[in-house]
């Protein structure tokens, strides 16, 4: 987060010492990926900040809202708020880094700051990834059978020696859910390295 290699809480990151050029790998990296996806299809970007780049996500999604103002094809939403809501057909996902909502009942999070979208949706999941190990637990509510689903992902990141010291850490990998509008979740795809 910071010109010293440091996280916006302090902690010591191992990082090129010239942080303009990871900044510019990164934007030529995430530039050329958004550009080869709206091959596919229309693309959006949720720029979700965590506990480490607070201010560099903030650079980095006013950077992605610039470089697509004018591509129809492409919607970036680096809006600030710590939690972000996607609806998409009967499926409402809810997006949170999870530093910041450790004591907060997601469930009831979601229900209460986006009614509307609840009242929409069937299928309904929070993602976070501030633990980097995988984890899926479904938090049963009394006015859904199935229940809110959160999701904690892996990193893509090597572990730090402070990770490492304190015994954080799991398999690196990432991973995609394949969605559909009806019928909520249709496959997961997981991609070690």
């Amino acid at each position: 987060n910071t010109s010293e290699n440091m996280t916006a809480h302090g902690t010591p990151q191992r990082e090129d010492p010239r942080w303009q050029r990871t900044y510019r790998l990164a934007k030529s990296l995430i530039i050329s990926t958004i550009e080869t996806m709206t091959a596919i299809a229309p693309v959006d970007v949720v720029i979700v900040k965590g506990n480490h780049d607070e201010e560099r996500i903030f650079y980095f999604g006013d950077m992605l809202v610039s470089q697509f103002h004018n591509n129809k094809n492409v919607k970036i939403d680096a809006g600030q708020l710590g939690r972000k809501y996607y609806p998409y057909g009967n499926v409402l996902i809810g997006l949170t880094h999870g530093y910041y909502d450790k004591d907060i009942k997601l469930d009831s999070r979601m229900a209460q700051e986006r009614p509307d979208l609840w009242a929409r949706s069937i299928f309904r999941e929070w993602h976070l990834g501030h633990l980097h190990y995988k984890k899926d637990t479904i938090i049963k509510t009394d006015e859904l059978e199935n229940g809110v689903m959160v999701r904690i992902f892996r990193s893509l990141a090597s572990p730090s020696e402070w990770e490492y010291d304190k015994g954080f850490g799991s398999q690196k990998a990432a991973e995609g859910l394949l969605w559909h509008k009806e019928n909520g979740l249709k496959a997961q795809f997981t991609a070690g390295v």
